[in-house]
């Protein structure tokens, strides 16, 4: 889910992803004690909805961890590694589509993506596939997306990694 906001007079749509736990971040914090002994974070976490505390989805760090979950397996690339959505189905209404998607390589959490539904293609730092290759990667193809390429252009993506070496990642 996309959040809207305005900043500095500038209607923004943001998407958010947490590394320690929302609760963590929106109360107390960290220590310096515990962030030198945990590292950057902990975990990975979306915003889905207004309220960070009540509406976050987890990500399990392991995939065999991905049953208990509305995550739905998709395609699989080698130098990416198999990808997931969050509830995706056929029938699934755009406005309840989560814009962000997670990859395993080898059973572990390597990477996570923003799935934005506007063509971007002016920039080199995300990926616009074509309508066509939608259902190399997200299985099923929700019907609601194709009218977005009408409207909008199409979809665009960023991925994010958590690897140095796409040469690694598998499936």
């Amino acid at each position: 889910m996309y959040n809207r906001e305005t900043i500095n007079g500038i209607d923004m749509y943001t998407a958010t992803a947490y590394f320690v736990p929302p609760a963590t971040i929106c109360s107390v914090g960290r220590t310096l004690s515990r962030l030198e002994h945990e590292g950057t974070g902990t975990g990975l976490f979306f915003q889905n909805g207004s309220n960070p505390l009540q509406d976050a989805v987890e990500v399990p760090l392991w995939e065999n961890d991905l049953g208990r979950t509305k995550w739905v397996p998709g395609a699989c690339f080698k130098t990416m590694g198999r990808h997931y959505w969050y509830n995706n189905h056929l029938n699934l209404n755009c406005s309840e589509f989560l814009p962000a998607f997670i990859m395993y390589n080898k059973g572990q959490l390597n990477a996570f993506g923003w799935s934005i539904m506007a063509n971007m293609k002016s920039s080199h730092r995300v990926e616009s596939p074509s309508k066509a290759v939608l259902s190399s990667f997200l299985i099923p193809v929700p019907k609601c997306l194709f009218p977005i390429y009408d409207t909008l252009g199409g979809v665009s993506a960023m991925h994010l990694y958590f690897n140095t070496d796409p040469a690694n990642l598998e499936c």
